[in-house]
C-alpha cells in the first residue's frame, strides 16, 4: 500500500522495477533497475515540473478511484470469506 498512499499524498513514484510495483503504479510513477537511474528519473522530475504536477493528478485520481475505503473493504472481505470456504479447511 505504501505506493498508493504516496500519489494519495502527491508524490510521483520512483520505485525498484519489479512486477507489483508496476501493477500498483499503472503508469503513474516511475520505475528503475539501478541507483543511476533512479537518480536519473528524479533529477528529471527536478527539471520537469509541469510533467511531474501531470504524473502526481493521475496518480491522485487513480487512487481515488481504485482505493476508497468501500472497494478496499471489500477486497479484504473477499479474501476472508474465500480463505474460510476453502474444502481443504481445517476447523479450530
Amino acid at each position: 500500500m505504501t505506493i498508493p498512499e504516496a500519489m494519495a499524498c502527491g508524490t510521483c513514484p520512483v520505485v525498484s522495477d519489479l512486477p507489483v510495483h508496476r501493477e500498483v503504479m499503472r503508469n503513474h510513477g516511475f520505475t528503475f533497475t539501478s541507483e543511476s537511474e533512479a537518480a536519473e528519473i528524479i533529477c528529471y522530475l527536478l527539471d520537469n515540473e509541469e510533467e511531474r504536477r501531470s504524473i502526481v493528478r493521475r496518480g491522485r485520481k487513480f487512487v481515488e478511484e481504485r482505493y476508497t475505503w468501500e472497494k478496499v473493504t471489500d477486497a479484504f472481505l473477499n479474501g476472508l470469506t474465500k480463505l474460510y470456504d476453502r474444502p481443504d479447511r481445517e476447523l479450530p
